[in-house]
C-alpha cells in the first residue's frame, strides 16, 4: 500500500459556447412541454389511409400526407389548442370537423369553445357553433351528408 496522497486526473476545460455552434439551429414547435402531449383523437381519410389527423389533448391538430413519416400542425390560427375530437367526412374527405376541449377530467385539461369545420383538407378553419360547449368527446358525420355531423357534447351548453 501506498501512502501517497490520491490525485485525481485534471479537469478537462468545456468548449466554450459560441454564437457559430448554433448558427444552423432553427426554432420549432415540437409540441407541448407540460403535462399535455396526450392525444385525443385519429381521424383516417377513408379514401387514402396515409392522409390521417392527429389531434391532441392541449397541443393541436396535426396533418400528414404521407402516412406519418411528417406532420404539419393546421390549427395554429384558431383561439384554442386543446382538441377532443376529430372526424373526416365519409362521404367527401376534403370536410374535415374538430370538436375542441378535451373530454379527460384532469389538471392538465382545457377547455374548448366548439366546433370547427374545414371544407379544404384542414387548410381553413370556420367556427360553426356550440362556442359555450367546454369538452367534445366525439364527432361522427354523416355517411352521405358531409354538411351534417353529430357531436358528444360535455359541458355548459
Amino acid at each position: 500500500m501506498s501512502s501517497a496522497p490520491f490525485s485525481p486526473a485534471p479537469e478537462a476545460t468545456p468548449p466554450r459556447m459560441t454564437d457559430i455552434l448554433f448558427k444552423n439551429f432553427k426554432a420549432r414547435s415540437i409540441g407541448p412541454a407540460a403535462m399535455g402531449g396526450r392525444v385525443s383523437d385519429i381521424a383516417i381519410d377513408p379514401r387514402n389511409p396515409a392522409v390521417f389527423f392527429v389531434g391532441l389533448s392541449t397541443g393541436g391538430l396535426f396533418k400528414t400526407g404521407d402516412n406519418g413519416v411528417t406532420f404539419d400542425s393546421v390549427f395554429d390560427k384558431q383561439p384554442v389548442q386543446s382538441i377532443g375530437a376529430v372526424a373526416v367526412a365519409p362521404s367527401d374527405s376534403d370536410i374535415v370537423w374538430v370538436g375542441t376541449g378535451e373530454p379527460t377530467d384532469r389538471n392538465s385539461a382545457e377547455w374548448g369553445d366548439g366546433v370547427y369545420r374545414s371544407s379544404d383538407g384542414g387548410s381553413t378553419w370556420q367556427h360553426v357553433g356550440l362556442e359555450n360547449s367546454r369538452a367534445m368527446g366525439r364527432v361522427v358525420v354523416h355517411p352521405k351528408s358531409p354538411e351534417t355531423a353529430y357531436v358528444a357534447v360535455l359541458g355548459n351548453l
